[in-house]
């Protein structure tokens, strides 16, 4: 089972968004980034938290990337079971939604105004089509896929308007979070009876997982965000202050009287994820705010870094870097 992890413009828009200068001309898009891919994240771990009663049976991916011949596509979480595949769509809306069936529009209603999105089916269907291409290019056919449209607040209220078929397909297809292990459940008992062929879901998964592509994108260059943006100084654990001073071997913290040893780790992290592009000894000195270059040195290896003699930067073995901006 693939545990899910923060996705990479999340841990971007986290580290960038507290120590970009307040007037930056994109500090309002880094803050619509961080707070809408905060707001998906938090939806997708509800609904995880329901269904780990299915892990026991079934295999679970979750943020899972795959990359066919025409694009590539990411799924919130991908169940694989004995008999099918249940792509989820999740959506963490509050308030009220409104699913149209004649008009197939997706409103959202927050109390004083109402809002359309892209329609949450539509996008399922999409990745739907994307998956089975991939599964065709990996040979591997036949498979029933059935998605759902999980509502990740329990306290969202789902309203579907319109009549016939398209209504009573929406009813099926759109779920609170909590109800989606029995639907799959129930779904699989049929496939069961009605004798469908048996697939390998553990090996299904290994192989999803051995071709997982991660996309990663230089939003500092997307943004024109430069050094001079973002804020120097070493992060308070405690109070999140920024600009802590070096004393006796440690760090102090000038706003809460905080110290710690190891603060320099998750600012010289920090540093790494927001610039791509590991990071120079001269570097380190500017963004920790300290003058012995013998004394970067050592706080850069404590960081457990390995370092590269071509680019005399310092890289993380989990941290992304981009080429071009060495």
């Amino acid at each position: 089972m693939l545990e899910r992890t923060k996705p990479y413009i999340l841990l971007w828009s986290e580290a960038a968004l507290p120590r970009l200068v307040p007037n930056h001309a994109s500090h309002s898009d880094v803050t619509n980034i961080f707070h809408r891919y905060l707001k998906g994240y938090i939806g997708e771990k509800k609904v995880d938290y329901h269904i780990n009663f299915l892990r026991k049976k079934f295999t679970i991916l979750r943020g899972i990337t795959l990359k066919n011949k025409d694009r590539t596509f990411q799924i919130d979480t991908l169940i694989l079971s004995n008999y099918a595949i249940f792509p989820l769509e999740v959506k963490n809306f509050a308030n009220q939604i409104t699913f149209d069936s004649d008009l197939n529009q997706f409103i959202r209603n927050d109390g004083e105004t109402e809002t359309g999105f892209r329609h949450p089916i539509s996008q399922a269907e999409a990745q739907r089509m994307n998956l089975i291409q991939w599964l065709d290019e990996h040979s591997i056919h036949s498979i029933p896929i059935h998605y759902f449209v999980v509502i990740a607040n329990p306290e969202t209220v789902i309203k579907i308007t319109g009549d016939g078929e398209a209504k009573k397909r929406i009813t099926k297809i759109v779920s609170h979070g909590e109800h989606i292990p029995q639907k799959i459940l129930t779904l699989e008992k049929h496939f069961e009876s009605q004798l469908y062929r048996k697939i390998n879901h553990v090996q299904l998964g290994k192989l999803i997982v051995k071709n997982a592509h991660t996309k990663y994108t230089d939003y500092c260059n997307r943004l024109n965000i430069q050094l001079k943006d973002i804020k120097p100084g070493v992060k308070c654990p405690a109070c999140k202050e920024i600009g802590m001073v070096r004393h006796r071997e440690k760090w102090l913290c000038q706003k809460c009287q905080h110290t710690s040893r190891t603060a320099h780790i998750p600012t010289i992290r920090e540093f790494l994820i927001i610039f791509g592009r590991g990071i120079s000894n001269r570097e380190c000195r500017y963004f920790l705010q300290v003058d012995s270059r013998q004394l970067a040195t050592r706080l850069l290896k404590s960081a457990n870094l390995y370092y590269s003699h071509k680019y005399r930067r310092w890289f993380s073995k989990d941290i992304p870097y981009f080429l071009n901006k060495l």
